[in-house]
C-alpha cells in the first residue's frame, strides 16, 4: 500500500494523523505521496511502524528496498 491508497482507505485526515504519529508535517507526507520528496530510510521505517505495516518499505522506497526484496527471492 502506498500513501495515496492509505489515505483512500483511512479517510481525509489520515495524513494529518500519520504526520502526528511520526513527528512530521502533513505537508511533508503530501510531498512524499505525490513524489516530490522521498523519505529517508529512517523515516520509511517510522512510517511502516506507525501504520503497523500497512505502508511497506518497498512501496515507500522501491529504489532501496525493492532491490533488496528481489535479491532475497
Amino acid at each position: 500500500m502506498d500513501l495515496i491508497e492509505y489515505r483512500q482507505h483511512h479517510g481525509p485526515n489520515a495524513w494529518h494523523e500519520l504526520a502526528d504519529k511520526v513527528g512530521t508535517s502533513h505537508a511533508y507526507i503530501s510531498q512524499l505521496a505525490h513524489g516530490f520528496r522521498r523519505p529517508s530510510p529512517k523515516m520509511t521505517t517510522r512510517l511502516v511502524r506507525a501504520t503497523n505495516g500497512e505502508l511497506t518499505h518497498v512501496a515507500l522506497r522501491p529504489d532501496i528496498y525493492g532491490a533488496l526484496d528481489q535479491s532475497i527471492a
